[in-house]
């Protein structure tokens, strides 16, 4: 038998793709301080502690800007994990079971059925439970919108946002210093 490059090719190609689709996606992750178990497997940090001071600033330690102005990779790693993390009902959303907490090897309910994070809906391929695109909820499917460039359109406001009180506290000194009068128009 010949070998040829195509078949070889296409050989190689099938065995990628198997060893990059035979596992199935993490798209929902526990909190290991709610769940803990003995892979250690999920997220290592509460919502508390990976919230941490919330948007901030870049001179606020623990904020969001702060770790992306420091450690790119360290914030994209924290912002995929709160996307992916299986909220409790305490938190807003949740699993029905003993509120998401407890001992996931002896009871794996705990952290099972609903779809209680970000990523169980939203974020292709990771959308339904763990694996492929489409959420199957209704035989019809869902198809959620994607969330990419969200953030884009949200720092444009908070742009503006700061250039209209700049120009406001400007206007209110220059009126205080100079004995002018405030006035709404």
């Amino acid at each position: 038998m010949q070998n040829h490059p195509t078949a070889r090719g296409m050989c190689v190609f099938g065995a990628v793709l198997g060893t990059l689709f035979s596992g199935t996606a993490a798209a929902q992750l526990s909190d290991t301080t709610q769940t803990p178990n003995t892979a250690n497997a999920g997220i290592h940090k509460s919502l508390t502690e990976q919230v941490g001071a919330g948007r901030g600033d870049i001179m606020t330690p623990g904020s969001s800007l702060f770790i992306i102005a420091r450690d790119p990779a360290r914030s994209i790693r924290r912002g995929r994990q709160i996307f992916q993390r299986k909220f409790t009902s305490a938190q807003g959303q949740g699993p029905l079971t003993n509120d998401g907490v407890g001992d996931i090897e002896t009871d794996p309910s705990i952290v099972a059925g609903l779809s209680d994070s970000c990523a169980g809906c939203h974020a292709r391929p990771f959308g339904s439970a763990g694996f492929g695109g489409d959420v199957f909820t209704r035989p019809d499917s869902r198809d959620a919108p994607h969330l990419f460039g969200l953030g884009l359109q949200e720092m444009l406001a908070d742009e503006i946002t700061k250039e209209l009180r700049a120009i406001r506290d400007q206007a209110v000194a220059d009126a205080q210093g100079g004995g002018f009068a405030i006035t709404e128009s």
